[in-house]
C-alpha cells in the first residue's frame, strides 16, 4: 500500500477534506450473482480491503465518527422490531442510518457498521427492492454487511475483543453480527487476528 491509501498501480484517494469524493471512491461496485458463484476469498478480500482503506485514510474512528466523516447522519429509532435501517435520498443525496435505541452500546455500534456497509457496498440498492429481487441478492448483501461490521469492529475495539477472551464468536454476538459470517469465513480469521 502506498502513502495516502493508494494501491500500487491505482489512483490514490483524495485527501479526507473532500468527504463526498472520498465516499464515492470508497464505494465498490456490487458484483452480480450469489456467494456460490464467487469464491468466499473474493468476498472476504473485497470487504477487508474496504476496511483497510478506511483505516488508512481516516485512522481508527468510532462507528459514529466514521458515519459522520462519510456524511451519514445517525438517528436512534425507538422501535423494538427493527435493529437498523439505512437509506439515501435521491434528491439531496442525504444519507441516514436509523439504529434501535433498545440495543446495547456494542450492538448499536454493530448495527451502525452494518448499515454503513450497505451505504458503501450497495449504493443505490434498497431493502424494498431486494425483498422482491428475482436474483436473490439480499443474502449476499447481508453477508457482506455483517462481514464489514465484524472486520471493522475487530480493528477498532481491541479492548472489547480482549474482554471476550479473544473469542470471535462471543465478540460477533456482542456486536450483533451473524455467527454464520464467522463460520462461513472460518479459514480467514487466523490471518485477520494475527494482523491485529
Amino acid at each position: 500500500m502506498k502513502k495516502g491509501g493508494g494501491v500500487a498501480g491505482k489512483t490514490a484517494f483524495p485527501p479526507p477534506e473532500n468527504q463526498t469524493e472520498v465516499f464515492f471512491k470508497l464505494s465498490l461496485p456490487a458484483f452480480s450473482g450469489s456467494l456460490n458463484e464467487r469464491t468466499r476469498a473474493s468476498v472476504f478480500d473485497r470487504v477487508a480491503g474496504l476496511v483497510e482503506r478506511l483505516f488508512a485514510i481516516f485512522g481508527p474512528l468510532s462507528p459514529h465518527d466514521l458515519a459522520g466523516t462519510l456524511g451519514i447522519e445517525v438517528r436512534e429509532l425507538f422501535y423494538r422490531g427493527i435493529n437498523g435501517f439505512s437509506w439515501r435520498s435521491k434528491e439531496g443525496g442525504e444519507r441516514v442510518v436509523l439504529v434501535s435505541a433498545a440495543l446495547s452500546r456494542r450492538k448499536k455500534d454493530g448495527v451502525l457498521l452494518h448499515e454503513v456497509a450497505h451505504q458503501l457496498l450497495h449504493e443505490g440498492v434498497s431493502r424494498f427492492y431486494l425483498e422482491n429481487d428475482p436474483l436473490g441478492r439480499v443474502d449476499k448483501y447481508e453477508v457482506e454487511s455483517h462481514l464489514f461490521a465484524l472486520l471493522y469492529a475487530l480493528r477498532w475495539d481491541r479492548e472489547g475483543f480482549e474482554e471476550c477472551g479473544y473469542d470471535i464468536y462471543r465478540f460477533a454476538e456482542q456486536y450483533g453480527v451473524s455467527k454464520r459470517v464467522v463460520i462461513g469465513f472460518w479459514d480467514r480469521w487466523a490471518e485477520v487476528l494475527v494482523k491485529r
